[in-house]
Formats: structure tokens, sequence, C-alpha cells
């Protein structure tokens, strides 16, 4: 009798370590994936409109040739993506935008 409780006494505490080890574990990678998110440059392609950028395939990763930002408010030129729970893909990010937060919220803008 006193074997068969010291056996189960044993085992529940051993369940009760598992447990709380894995909690740790799954915080830990948690913490590692958020930590190594890599930010990425996307730049509006030329001749896109402020409804064009709401699309990702209209923006590439380098500067166009003959594009330089900070002209103007008409569209965006840049936007500095970084990965997160909210918005894993920066067309999750333009999804949450209108034809005028994607230009205001830009990190760098153009004329048109």
């Amino acid at each position: 009798m006193k074997t068969k409780i010291t056996i189960l006494f044993f085992a529940v505490i051993s369940a009760v370590a598992l447990a709380f080890g894995n909690k740790d574990s799954l915080n830990q990678n948690t913490l590692e994936a958020e930590n190594t998110a890599t930010s990425t440059n996307h730049y509006l392609k030329p001749g896109m409109s402020a409804s064009d950028a709401l699309n990702a395939s209209n923006y590439q990763s380098t500067l166009p040739d003959g594009i330089e930002c900070g002209e103007a408010d008409e569209v965006p030129c840049l936007y500095i993506f970084t990965p997160s729970v909210q918005y894993p893909t920066f067309q999750d990010l333009l999804n949450s935008k209108n034809t005028t937060t994607v230009v205001t919220d830009a990190d760098e803008k153009r004329e048109q």
C-alpha cells in the first residue's frame, strides 16, 4: 500500500513538472520567434496609385530607378515591414489600410 502511494505521488509530481516545463519551453520558443523577425523594405513600383499601393505585388525590395522618396505625399514610397502576430505578411498590413492611410502611414512618400 505504501509503495502504491509513493508511486502515485511521484507520478503526480512528474506530471506537474512536465506540464510547467512545457509551458516555459513554449514561452521561450515564442519569444525567440518574435525576436528573430527581420524587417524588409517595400518600395512602390513606378506608375502606381494610392489604390494600387494596397496590393503587396505592386512593391519591390529595391528603390526603382528614377524614383526618389520624399518629394510629395501622393503615394507611399517605402514601407519598412517587420512581421508580427497581428500582421504576419506585408499584405496583411496593407489589408488594414485604405487609400488614405496607406499613404499617411508609409515610412516615406513620393509623387505618383
